[in-house]
């Protein structure tokens, strides 16, 4: 919610935009920690992308993980705007 009305002084468009960006970035980090967790607590691994090329530390594939995102801000954003036109037709 900080980092939201720190971009109040955006266009709409653009919050959404960097919102989203913070969000991929956020998710990338939480998904490391969590991996690294998992690893510490089982004492194994249950997906290993170090034969990928852009992998982080063998628990992030990037490539695809930079399109999933990109893939997901489309849909989110055409629902939002088919909730929003519905919303308008009432």
């Amino acid at each position: 919610m900080f980092i939201y009305k720190k971009l109040n002084k955006y266009s709409k468009t653009k919050r959404l935009f960097i919102m989203s960006i913070i969000s991929m970035i956020v998710l990338t980090i939480l998904e490391y920690i969590t991996d690294n967790l998992i690893e510490l607590v089982f004492h194994t691994l249950f997906w290993d992308y170090s034969n990928f090329k852009f992998n982080i530390d063998k628990y992030i594939k990037k490539i695809p993980n930079t399109i999933t995102y990109i893939i997901s801000f489309i849909f989110i954003i055409n629902l939002v705007l088919s909730i929003i036109r519905i919303s308008s037709l009432k």
